[in-house]
């Protein structure tokens, strides 16, 4: 038997040598998880499963919880516990709140993500894996577009201050907004693909930004 072409294989379901030894290949999966509570010659045949192409491997308990994120996803402490370890399996694009040290969480992401500076310190947050950019921000607040996100001299006005913006495709600044503006409301940028302003803004956006392409400079 081969296991091949998913998103998760989650191997906890297997209980005997026997079914472990029934499985010949491990194939193009973005995460494997293996369980935590088998016994020494189980958990010694399920990590003898060959494995190609298999981007990440997680060892979880049986109570704990495997949620896959696809597209944008917000990980913040209301929606873990603090009973058991999430696995997050995020595929796409993330911000990641602090999370505090009673909580257990391993993060494994496939894309990009922008993670709050606590999560430096004490935290139940563990990056597991990172196929992709991350960046580390001090924020409060956190507004996302699926796709673009304008910012001009309006939208600052009532912005309020530690403001993330997250883009999944561009992040476009007005030719008005400046460096010292954007400074008093934003604390950082993330955007999928490209981030465009223009030389006013040019320093604050080079010095607290993400992207998955170019920072772009117009001229005046």
């Amino acid at each position: 038997m081969e296991m091949k072409n998913m998103p998760v294989c989650d191997l906890r379901a297997v209980k005997t040598v026997e079914s472990a030894s029934s499985i010949h290949l491990i194939e193009n999966v973005a995460l494997v998880v293996f369980p935590q509570d088998a016994p020494p010659k189980l958990k010694n045949a399920l990590a003898a499963i060959p494995q190609k192409n298999v981007a990440s491997t997680l060892w979880l308990h049986d109570t704990d919880r495997l949620q896959t994120e696809n597209g944008f996803s917000h990980l913040n402490p209301g929606q873990l516990s603090k009973e058991y370890t999430t696995g997050c399996l995020v595929n796409g694009f993330a911000v990641a709140e602090a999370i505090p040290a009673d909580y257990k969480v391993d993060l494994i992401i496939n894309g990009m993500i922008l993670l709050h500076e606590n999560n430096k310190k004490e935290s139940g947050l563990k990056i597991n894996t990172i196929n992709g950019l991350s960046a580390y921000a001090d924020f409060d607040h956190c507004l996302t577009a699926g796709d673009t996100f304008q910012i001009d001299t309006e939208f600052l006005k009532y912005a309020k201050p530690k403001t993330a913006i997250l883009a999944g495709d561009t992040i476009k600044i007005d030719k008005n907004v400046t460096s010292e503006m954007l400074a008093e409301k934003i604390a950082y940028l993330v955007a999928a693909d490209t981030i465009i302003c223009y030389q006013a803004a040019s320093g604050f956006v080079r010095a607290n930004s993400l992207c998955g392409d170019e920072i772009v400079v117009k001229e005046q």
